[in-house]
């Protein structure tokens, strides 16, 4: 969201998160998406899944403990 308010002028994703997007002139910061650092967006990209699998295991482990402690 970005906080853009009306909602209904709000940009679509892509429009500034692409090679060539609004914010393509915009030095000094790292916008997703928009810059030659591919490696880094996978980088991230693999943490948040990597971080996703963790809790989907963490809580499934959870929950088989509690299942076994009640029988």
């Amino acid at each position: 969201t970005h906080m853009v308010a009306p909602a209904h002028e709000a940009l679509q994703c892509a429009e500034c998160h692409s090679r060539d997007g609004l914010l393509k002139n915009l030095g000094g910061i790292y916008l997703p998406g928009a810059g030659g650092y591919r490696w880094l967006d996978r980088i991230g990209l693999s943490l948040a899944l990597l971080t996703l699998f963790g809790v989907l295991v963490h809580a499934a482990l959870r929950i088989y403990m509690h299942v076994k402690e009640t029988r």
